[in-house]
């Protein structure tokens, strides 16, 4: 059982208590209205606005985004630009320059020009003076028409030669059991010299063949010795050894019938090859 005084302190606590409740009721409500009446912001607009503050921080960097993207794009063209003439202004430097030939390679390149990259205008470039001084090499190229077999040198200048296909350029031929050339030869071997040194990724393969007046192990040497004499003349005019092949066919591979003067004179012969 509490006493008379336990039971006073009691009823005084909860008194305390409940006004202690009463003033920090008061006191907030008031600090709410002052809020409001001051202008001050609640605690909702606080988080709207910084939430408006964010949206357009937003808006700003993506403005400034596309703003550098089109200058980077505007950037590329005018570099672009700038190889294009730069590499003209090059080609026209050089002495002997098919114009034509390099004038499509600038054209191309136009043609070709979008919003480039550092790599992709390094890359144009290169392509566009390496197609220049190809074409320059090729114009230089002091080989005679009728010369060489086929469209050799057509292929060469326009750079329409299949990877890995050889095409026949020349054909050599010799007296009755002779492994040397005649001078009149000297022409073929010395545009089919010119066509290695000015095109480093050229090959050439080199077909010995006789006719059938001799025994098959005879004209076998002899076919084989046809081409060897053949590439010491191109290692001597400046031609690796090292991109020529060397073939010796015997009498198994005639052009013609063996039977006439004329056939024997035809097929007494070195077939030259290049290939890219």
């Amino acid at each position: 059982m509490m006493s008379n005084e336990q039971k006073q302190k009691s009823i005084l606590f909860w008194i305390l208590l409940i006004l202690m409740i009463l003033f920090l009721i008061f006191v907030i409500k008031d600090c709410s209205n002052d809020s409001t009446e001051t202008g001050l912001p609640t605690a909702d607009e606080a988080i709207n606005k910084s939430k408006d503050t964010a949206e357009n921080a937003l808006d700003g960097l993506n403005e400034q985004s596309e703003s550098m993207t089109e200058l980077a794009a505007e950037g590329g063209k005018n570099s672009a630009d700038n190889v294009v003439d730069t590499a003209s202004s090059a080609v026209k430097s050089i002495t002997g320059v098919e114009q034509g030939a390099v004038l499509n390679a600038v054209d191309r390149a136009v043609e070709s020009r979008t919003p480039l990259s550092g790599n992709d205008i390094n890359n144009g470039a290169n392509e566009v003076v390496s197609e220049s001084i190809s074409a320059s090499i090729t114009s230089e190229l002091n080989i005679s028409e009728g010369v060489l077999q086929g469209n050799i040198v057509p292929l060469l200048r326009e750079d329409k030669l299949v990877s890995g296909k050889p095409y026949l350029a020349g054909t050599l031929h010799y007296r009755a059991d002779k492994s040397t050339m005649s001078t009149k030869e000297n022409a073929i071997m010395d545009a089919i010299s010119q066509i290695a040194n000015a095109y480093p990724d050229i090959t050439i393969r080199l077909h010995g063949h006789t006719d059938t007046s001799g025994s098959e192990d005879a004209n076998q040497k002899l076919s084989a010795k046809r081409a060897s004499n053949a590439k010491k003349w191109l290692v001597k005019s400046g031609v690796s050894a090292q991109r020529i092949s060397v073939y010796g066919h015997g009498s198994s591979q005639p052009m013609v019938s063996n039977a006439t003067f004329d056939g024997r004179v035809q097929n007494r012969r070195t077939e030259i090859f290049i290939q890219k």
